[in-house]
């Protein structure tokens, strides 16, 4: 709603919406709504938007030469890899300290993600 006296702003290409029609798997549908649910995003449009701002973080920083891991509560790193449009994950080995070596020789081995 404009102010009196104050002319409409006229809708630019920049703010108007695109209309998707994607094909894509019933698995991969229900997927996309569990990230929905996950996240509390509005749609799945929001969650698809997000993704695609993920996705490009992660594209320019190994365009730039940059390395790209997940680190978890426990230490544990993933090294995020992309080939051929898409992601993976793999485990980052790095060098146990010698309390970590220890512990590890006493307790059982923790089971892959």
């Amino acid at each position: 709603m404009s102010s009196p006296g104050r002319p409409k702003r006229k809708a630019t290409d920049k703010d108007r919406g695109v209309r998707l029609n994607l094909d894509m798997p019933v698995r991969t549908k229900k997927r996309l709504e569990k990230l929905r649910d996950d996240t509390d995003a509005g749609s799945m449009a929001t969650v698809i938007r997000d993704m695609i701002a993920a996705y490009e973080v992660l594209i320019e920083s190994v365009a730039s030469g940059g390395v790209v891991y997940i680190q978890y509560p426990d230490g544990d790193r993933e090294r995020i890899t992309l080939t051929s449009g898409k992601v993976h994950a793999r485990p980052f080995h790095r060098k146990k300290s010698a309390t970590k070596q220890r512990q590890s020789r006493s307790t059982p081995a923790k089971a892959s993600r």
